[in-house]
């Protein structure tokens, strides 16, 4: 997530700063713009071949970019498919026992506009070995 910049032909900056952590801080106390992957739950894989060694995990990239009411609709938009961009590059960098993250939704952060910035929350779905 950190490689995401307009350096690195992104359309964002949203990988300034990313968090790995089980409950973020709040964004008012975060710098703009960031990135935080949450794990949200476990449970069975759909595939009955990995049903005794893996979980089904699901976890959520959380983004936030600074923006103004001429902008939003764009600015999330344009961090939303870095995001996606992001992990869709990333298939040959995950450990052999992992799955590829697969996107199961995606939805605007309510509110962020009036505090000068907008949010993205994308669920994903992987599979990853029980240890």
């Amino acid at each position: 997530m950190a490689e995401i910049a307009q350096a690195d032909g992104y359309r964002t900056d949203a990988g300034q700063d990313v968090t790995l952590e089980p409950a973020p801080a709040a964004a008012s106390e975060k710098p703009d713009p960031f990135l935080a992957v949450v794990w949200e739950r476990q449970e069975r894989p759909d595939e009955a071949a990995v049903a005794r060694t893996h979980r089904k995990t699901t976890f959520r990239v959380i983004g936030k970019l600074p923006a103004d009411m001429t902008d939003a609709q764009e600015r999330i938009d344009a961090m939303a498919s870095d995001i996606e961009q992001a992990l869709d590059r990333r298939p040959t960098r995950w450990p052999a026992t992992f799955s590829a993250p697969t996107f199961v939704s995606s939805e605007p952060l309510a509110g962020a506009v009036e505090a000068g910035y907008v949010g993205v929350a994308l669920t994903y779905t992987s599979n990853i070995p029980i240890k």
